[in-house]
């Protein structure tokens, strides 16, 4: 069974069209700054959710599926990874 094939990757697909990539991509740039400074994807995440509440209320069930799929994925595949998985599954 192949990564995409995980229940996440699967939903992130039915965003695919539906949202603005690049919004998602600065969102994802942003956590990923923020790890650089606390090495915690999930208080990267809050803090940067909560500096963006508008784009993340706009968007809360795909942020959810993005937080969820970089918990469980990052650790196993890398952070870079893992993104480019996200990016593809939903342009």
């Amino acid at each position: 069974m192949s990564v995409l094939d995980e229940e996440e990757f699967v939903m992130l697909r039915k965003y695919k069209g539906k949202v603005k990539v690049e919004n998602v991509e600065r969102i994802i740039d942003l956590i990923e700054e923020e790890m650089k400074k606390t090495d915690k994807l999930k208080t990267a995440a809050i803090y940067v959710f909560a500096n963006n509440v508008e784009e993340i209320k706009s968007n809360k069930e795909l942020y959810e599926i993005i937080l969820k799929t970089l918990e469980k994925f990052s650790p196993k595949l890398g952070f870079d990874n893992v993104v480019e998985l996200i990016k593809s599954s939903i342009s």
